[in-house]
């Protein structure tokens, strides 16, 4: 399923519907996101160190059951180290246009992104981390190619969890126990990411923190096809024992625009 509400590329008017289903005219006052379910057949799982053993859905939440890591390598870990080895499922970046149909979006594009991530505590839990963000190559282990901007959890083996943002090799965080949901922001022009602004907040919906991560990144070229990507792997280099998992509640939209 592509990413919806959009704007046709063409004329600039606004197209698909809040739920997904194309051709109804976004209601520009209430944009909806549409939810992250990593086992509707749409995603490819890319794990260069073989860390997944399995993942479900239920009401919402992704649950990736994990193989063992006694190594625990810093390369497994999203905003963390210039290597990012660790697991990712990926699919093409698209939006729908105003008759439903699927648009790729490419780094020549001029479009905002846009994340939810939600903690939810682990059934058994390891120093993880997790993210969803735009990648310029979802395969790619190095950070200066992959190019990721987008949302970032992650969490000690205790302690309290860190929400913020992720863009290229590290990520911007806030520690706190009350964070429970973080939204983010992106904008891409001109083969540009600009900064990816969060805001973090408690259960109840109320405020607790914001800041920003800068890539400092531009893509190759205005071609490149874009990916959807959503990571998992440890925090730093804390091991995993088999059986430890890692939860991921979240939601994306993509907003392709015409320049006037």
């Amino acid at each position: 399923m592509g990413i919806a509400p959009c704007f046709d590329p063409t004329t600039g008017a606004s197209g698909g519907s809040q739920g997904g289903g194309g051709g109804g005219g976004a209601d520009l006052s209430a944009l909806g996101f549409t939810a992250i379910d990593l086992t509707d057949g749409s995603w490819s799982l890319t794990d260069v160190n073989g860390l997944v053993d399995s993942v479900t859905n239920a009401a919402g939440v992704n649950k990736v059951t994990m193989n063992a890591d006694a190594g625990g390598s810093s390369n497994n870990a999203w905003g963390n180290s210039a290597t990012q080895e660790g697991p990712r499922w990926r699919k093409s970046l698209t939006v729908e246009d105003a008759t439903g149909g699927e648009v790729q979006v490419t780094s020549g594009d001029y479009f905002v992104f846009q994340t939810v991530m939600e903690y939810v505590a682990p059934d058994q839990r390891f120093a993880a981390s997790s993210c969803v963000c735009v990648s310029a190559d979802g395969a790619a282990t190095a950070a200066s190619t992959a190019k990721v901007i987008g949302g970032l959890i992650r969490y000690p083996a205790t302690g309290a969890q860190q929400n913020g943002a992720i863009a290229g090799s590290f990520g911007a965080v806030n520690g706190n126990v009350n964070n429970h949901r973080t939204t983010t922001t992106t904008m891409v022009r001109a083969q540009r990411m600009a900064s990816v602004a969060y805001i973090t907040s408690n259960s109840d919906g109320s405020y607790r923190f914001d800041g920003r991560d800068n890539p400092g990144y531009s893509y190759t070229d205005g071609t490149t096809d874009l990916e959807l990507i959503v990571g998992v792997g440890t925090f730093s280099t804390g091991s995993i024992t088999a059986g430890d998992d890692v939860k991921v509640k979240a939601w994306f939209r993509c907003v392709k625009m015409s320049m006037p």
